[in-house]
């Protein structure tokens, strides 16, 4: 379970369909820097538990890309 299911994009869409308004821009930026904590956990747990690191390739990848969307 790894960084990749946790990306936003569609999933952004259905929670924002699921209450009936679209996220604010301050709601979105809130979301995508907070989206950083559970993938930077997978990887943590992988480093502690001799895990393969596949999560860490993934948030490599892809935190450059969450942090210009949290807007930091």
């Amino acid at each position: 379970m790894a960084a990749g299911g946790r990306t936003g994009g569609s999933g952004e869409r259905g929670l924002s369909q699921d209450r009936g308004r679209r996220f604010t821009t301050e709601e979105q930026e809130v979301a995508w820097a907070a989206s950083l904590w559970p993938v930077a956990h997978d990887v943590r747990w992988e480093v502690l538990h001799g895990a393969p690191p596949g999560s860490h390739d993934v948030v490599r990848a892809q935190v450059a890309e969450r942090l210009r969307r949290a807007k930091t």
